[in-house]
């Protein structure tokens, strides 16, 4: 099970938190690439403690999202956003 571990964030896989189209996606492993993720989600201080976290789509502009049939995948080289910052 994956849960979204932007700040205040509740979406988690097998709940539908959000709606059935949430998709859930892994912070990448390449420390820069990395902490430009984590400072963005409001979590650079957790760094350490976030090894194999996802984040959902909510947290993510629609262009930046690739929708097939079966699965989500995230354009090259997408930065999460705060929802609050393109909703409107």
């Amino acid at each position: 099970m994956s849960s979204c571990v932007y700040k205040n964030c509740k979406n988690y896989s097998g709940k539908n938190g959000g709606s059935d189209s949430t998709s859930f996606h892994w912070i990448p492993k390449e420390e820069h690439i990395r902490d430009v993720w984590l400072s963005r989600i409001d979590r650079s201080n957790d760094k350490e403690n976030i090894k194999q976290e996802c984040i959902c789509s909510e947290h993510f502009q629609k262009h930046q999202l690739i929708r097939s049939s079966t699965r989500t995948f995230t354009a090259r080289n997408p930065l999460p956003i705060q929802k609050w910052q393109w909703l409107s």
